[in-house]
């Protein structure tokens, strides 16, 4: 009937628009793909060709010296300037050994000038009418080196590389000071940790006061103490309440408060660099029993020792004027021990300190005294005779040998005997 018709020419019609847009989907596709592939074949062939004018560049600059990475060669040329560097280097190799055998047979001919390795920048020397008969080094290659194959060669001469064991040129230098110590046939520092003895049987009665000023040995005395099994404080100390503090303070208080002056201060039977000098600058505070308290010292502990390590005058100057960087000196200065901070004045000072105690101490004869130079060989030996303590366990001790203490050229040997006139005793 005609309204059936009608329906069905609708969906006959609708089918056929639904095909015809899959076909221009088909269609559209197919383009962008062709299109796709067209530029990529267009890239692909652009990148041929840059890349042969690269190489092509490449041959004609390479020749020219250049910093620049953009031109490089490729791997066959560095392998072949590689082959001939690697022929370069044998023949150089071949040629010295020939140099080598001819020296030996020549003998008294003289010592034969050896060829050195040459690297790829390197210019020959021209031989000379007075040279030797060994045949010079072949020429470099004539043409340089890029930078890519530069590193190639290097990493395979390398692998070859000539060696001369007898060659001065190849011998480590030794430093100058060493040179100049060897001629001088001086002994090096030798540096060593002082051991422990115990159960030794001192012979100074105790306590022992070290009268000495900073960087003159107190830290070489607190050591020879400590390794003759005594029970010895540097500068600080571990009060008998279990503080830590500097020894000078413990003293000071006692002194101002008219007590013992070690009391309180620790259990030790030695006490070096006792000590104390403040920082304050408003109310600057120095306090050194050897130069404001023997008079104390003395009427505490009548039967005493006092020990002095002394030095050479000038260099103890030199060091003290320069420790923590000049800060002990113009501590000094502040407090009035001193009149200034020059060597003058420290090298007044030091000599007026070392009279004033051995003037103590000969006005005082109830107490021991001993004086020691640290700059004498002998002085482990005499401090052994003297307080019974091993001369082993003597040696140059400096805060900046930590656990060790220099003993170059110090005498251990009990056999020889003390040299005379080594120390004043009062």
């Amino acid at each position: 009937s005609p309204t059936s018709a009608a329906p069905m020419s609708s969906i006959a019609s609708g089918t056929q628009m639904q095909r015809q847009n899959e076909l221009r989907k088909l269609a559209f596709c197919s383009i962008v793909f062709v299109l796709a592939i067209g530029n990529i074949l267009q890239l692909k062939k652009a990148a041929v060709l840059s890349q042969g004018d690269a190489i092509e560049a490449g041959h004609v600059l390479g020749d020219q010296p250049h910093t620049s990475d953009r031109w490089r060669v490729t791997q066959e040329e560095a392998l072949r300037d590689g082959d001939a560097m690697e022929d370069h280097v044998v023949r150089a190799k071949s040629s010295a050994i020939a140099s080598e055998s001819n020296a030996s047979e020549v003998g008294s001919a003289g010592p034969s000038n050896r060829p050195t390795t040459a690297t790829s920048n390197s210019k020959q020397p021209k031989p000379s009418s007075a040279s030797s008969s060994s045949p010079p080094l072949p020429p470099s290659p004539a043409e340089p080196l890029t930078n890519k194959t530069q590193s190639i060669v290097q990493k395979q001469v390398s692998r070859k590389r000539v060696s001369f064991p007898n060659s001065a040129a190849r011998r480590p230098r030794k430093p100058q000071q060493q040179q100049q110590q060897q001629q001088d046939n001086s002994q090096p520092v030798k540096l060593q940790k002082l051991g422990r003895h115990f159960n030794v049987t001192l012979k100074l009665p105790t306590p022992i006061l070290v009268a000495s000023l900073p960087k003159s040995g107190t830290t070489t005395a607190w050591r020879y103490f400590l390794c003759g099994g005594q029970t010895a404080a540097h500068q600080f100390a571990i009060y008998d309440n279990g503080n830590t503090d500097q020894i000078g303070k413990c003293m000071m208080q006692n002194d101002k408060t008219n007590r013992p002056m070690l009391e309180g201060c620790g259990n030790y039977s030695v006490w070096t660099d006792p000590g104390y000098a403040s920082h304050s600058s408003n109310a600057p505070v120095c306090y050194y029993p050897s130069v404001q308290s023997l008079p104390k010292y003395y009427s505490d502990y009548p039967n005493a020792t006092i020990v002095m390590f002394k030095r050479n005058t000038t260099a103890w100057a030199n060091s003290a004027v320069k420790w923590s960087r000049g800060t002990m000196a113009m501590r000094w200065e502040r407090c009035k021990m001193t009149p200034g901070r020059s060597i003058d004045d420290l090298v007044n000072f030091y000599e007026w300190h070392l009279d004033h105690v051995r003037q103590f101490a000969r006005d005082h004869p109830s107490l021991t005294y001993v004086e020691v130079s640290i700059d004498d060989p002998m002085a482990g030996l005499y401090l052994e005779e003297r307080t019974g303590i091993s001369a082993s366990c003597f040696g140059n001790c400096k805060p900046s040998y930590k656990n060790k203490c220099d003993v170059t050229g110090i005498v251990v040997d009990t056999n020889q005997t003390l040299k005379e006139g080594m120390v004043e005793e009062a």
